[in-house]
C-alpha cells in the first residue's frame, strides 16, 4: 500500500471517530432532553484499492413499541387530568359537605324546617323558617347550575383553542413528514428531524389518541384509532360542529366526515360538555323538582 493510500485510509478513520465522540458528546449532554433519541454511526468498509472507513448512516435507537404504549397512556391520562379539574370545578360549586353553605347543607337544614313546620302548620314563625331555607337551598341550586353553564361555555372555548393547536401541530407533521422523505431519497442524514417529529408526535397525543402507520421513505401516516386520516400525504383540518337542538358538540375532519376521539384532552373536553356537565345540570333540576314537592307538604 503507497503511503497516500495509508494517509487516506488514516483520515478516513479518524473522521470516523470523530464523528463518533461527536454523537457520544450528543448523547451524553441530551440524555434528558425529552424525545431526544440516542444515536449511533452505521459504519462500514470503503469500497475500492485504497479501503479505509465510511459512514453510511447517524442510527437513532428508539422502541416504537414502547413509545406506542406511551403516547396511548399520555392521551388516556390527559383525558382523566381534564375529568378530574372539571369534578374539583363542580365541587366547588355545589360546596363541601362541611361546610354551611354547601347544596348538601342548606338541603338538610330546609328538609328539618320543613318537618317542624310541619308538625305545627299554624305556626307563622316555623313557616317563615322553612319559607327562608327554602329560599336558601333554591338560591343555591340556582347559582350552582349557573356555574355549570359557565364551565360548559369555558369547555367549548377550551375546545376550540385546543382544536387550533391540534391543526397547527398536524400541519407542522407534514412538513417534518416532507422533509424527512425528500432528506432519505438524497442518501442524507436526518436524525435531528425524526427528533422533531417525535416532538410533535408527543405533544399530539396528549390532545387526541392516535395510530401510526409506516410509508416510504421514512415518512409516516397518523390516524384516530377509529380510522380517521389524520396525517397521510396531506394534514387534516379538524373542525368544531355544535348541533344548537340537542346542545352537542362533534368533530368534523376536512368538513365531510365526523370522528370521535375517545380520549386526551380533546376526548376528555366534549365528554364534558356532552355528558358530565349535563348530568350534573339534570341533576340539580331534580333536586329542585325535590324542593317542590318537599315544600308542598306544609299545604297539606
Amino acid at each position: 500500500m503507497s503511503l497516500g493510500a495509508a494517509l487516506t485510509n488514516a483520515l478516513s478513520g479518524l473522521h470516523v471517530a470523530t464523528k463518533s465522540t461527536e454523537l457520544i458528546s450528543s448523547n451524553i449532554s441530551n440524555a434528558l432532553t425529552p424525545n431526544y433519541a440516542k444515536r449511533s454511526l452505521a459504519v462500514s468498509t470503503r469500497a475500492g484499492e485504497h479501503g479505509g472507513a465510511t459512514i453510511d448512516a447517524i442510527q437513532r435507537k428508539e422502541n416504537n413499541a414502547i413509545l406506542r404504549d406511551l403516547r396511548r397512556s399520555t392521551a388516556q391520562l390527559s383525558k382523566d387530568q381534564t375529568q378530574a379539574d372539571f369534578a374539583q370545578s363542580l365541587s366547588r360549586l355545589i360546596g363541601d359537605s362541611t361546610s354551611d353553605y354547601s347544596l348538601g347543607s342548606c338541603l338538610n337544614a330546609f328538609r328539618n324546617a320543613v318537618i317542624e313546620a310541619a308538625g305545627q302548620p299554624d305556626d307563622p314563625q316555623r313557616l317563615s323558617r322553612a319559607a327562608s331555607a327554602a329560599e336558601r337551598y333554591a338560591k343555591g341550586v340556582s347559582t350552582a347550575a349557573q356555574g355549570i353553564k359557565e364551565l360548559q361555555s369555558q369547555t367549548k372555548k377550551s375546545l376550540e383553542n385546543d382544536l387550533r393547536d391540534v391543526n397547527k401541530t398536524l400541519a407542522a407533521l407534514q412538513k417534518v413528514n416532507n422533509a424527512i422523505g425528500s432528506t432519505t431519497r438524497k442518501n442524507g442524514h436526518y436524525a435531528g428531524l425524526l427528533d422533531q417529529r417525535g416532538q410533535l408526535l408527543a405533544t399530539l397525543s396528549d390532545a387526541v389518541e392516535f395510530k401510526i402507520y409506516d410509508r416510504e421513505n421514512g415518512k409516516i401516516a397518523v390516524y384516530t384509532p377509529e380510522g380517521t386520516a389524520l396525517l397521510e400525504t396531506r394534514a387534516s383540518q379538524i373542525t368544531l360542529s355544535h348541533d344548537t337542538q340537542s346542545d352537542v358538540l362533534s368533530f368534523v375532519v376536512n368538513g365531510q366526515s365526523e370522528a370521535t376521539f375517545p380520549t386526551g384532552r380533546i376526548g376528555g373536553l366534549a365528554q364534558i360538555y356532552n355528558s358530565d356537565s349535563q348530568t350534573a345540570l339534570n341533576n340539580l333540576d331534580q333536586l329542585a323538582a325535590n324542593l317542590v314537592s318537599e315544600f308542598s307538604v306544609i299545604d297539606q
